[in-house]
């Protein structure tokens, strides 16, 4: 689908979110409180079906019961109540929703069903899908965090798209503890609908964005990557890291999708082919963010 509602996606004026809590320990909990407080002007929907409020704000049973009109669904369920609530994200008409169930692969039943039902809605419904297994996204500019991270960085023009939680989390702290400004970060998670792809050809025609920087575990769809990459790189740089360079590494590597990392010389000379930047290790890519 490319960009299509992803305009919507990332610039959403309501926001409901489902599995809002008041236990601390939650993930809902954190994700509510992150998008309350922070400058967000837009308009935050609290559903749980087993409270009133949740956080001091009324709470809803469904998203279906929500009157107003949903451009972004965040859905922090257990798994097996993720397909009923997307559904009902669909009938609602939301333009876009983020799945972020942790370790999503090893927790659902049957992972290649549950996989081809979320591929069904979406395309359905016209539903984007950031994830599972996201750590969600976040805007500076319009002050918005749809993510589990607690701060905002400052605003600025680099976007990082990072495949890898533990490193988003690490990255975000590099960018706040060092002023690192960013126009947008965002974790792809499982990548069942909104691919590398996607982000880089939306983020490519994004007036606040001058570079974009990748971490990539792994690409199923090569093509459809070089085809962004080659529109995009000759006007922003785009810099990728992706572990695997060397042999030892290669050959253990496993992506946190379950897929052992592909060839990396033919990774190598795809990058080169498209014009992108590569850098070996973490601390490269900190000190290439730094630069830009």
């Amino acid at each position: 689908m490319s960009v299509k509602n992803l305009g919507v996606f990332f610039n959403p004026k309501r926001i409901a979110v489902v599995g809002a809590d008041d236990d601390v320990s939650s993930i809902g909990y954190n994700i509510f409180r992150n998008l309350l407080g922070q400058g967000f002007k837009g308009s935050v929907y609290p559903v749980n079906s087993k409270y009133e409020s949740v956080q001091g704000v009324e709470a809803y049973p469904k998203i279906t019961d929500i009157t107003k009109d949903i451009d972004l669904a965040i859905i922090a369920v257990p798994p097996d109540e993720i397909i009923p609530v997307l559904e009902e994200c669909g009938q609602k008409g939301v333009k876009g929703s983020i799945i972020f169930c942790p370790d999503f692969k090893n927790r659902v039943i049957d992972l290649q069903l549950t996989l081809k039902n979320l591929i069904q809605i979406s395309t359905k419904y016209n539903l984007r899908i950031l994830g599972p297994d996201s750590l969600g996204f976040i805007r500076p500019k319009n002050r918005l965090n749809a993510s589990l991270f607690p701060q905002i960085p400052p605003h600025g023009n680099i976007a990082f798209i990072v495949q890898s939680v533990t490193l988003s989390t690490t990255l975000l702290d590099l960018a706040v503890n060092k002023n690192i400004g960013c126009s947008f970060f965002i974790s792809v998670g499982t990548k069942v609908d909104i691919k590398f792809a996607d982000l880089i050809d939306y983020l490519g025609v994004d007036p606040e964005t001058r570079a974009i920087i990748l971490y990539i575990e792994s690409i199923k769809n090569g093509r459809r990557f070089m085809t962004a990459v080659r529109s995009f790189a000759s006007s922003k740089p785009i810099i990728v890291i992706k572990p695997g360079k060397f042999d030892i590494s290669a050959q253990v590597a496993l992506t946190h999708s379950g897929f052992i990392a592909g060839e990396d010389k033919v990774y190598d000379a795809a990058f080169k082919r498209a014009g992108v930047i590569r850098v070996d290790e973490i601390l490269d890519l900190f000190y290439v963010a730094e630069s830009l």
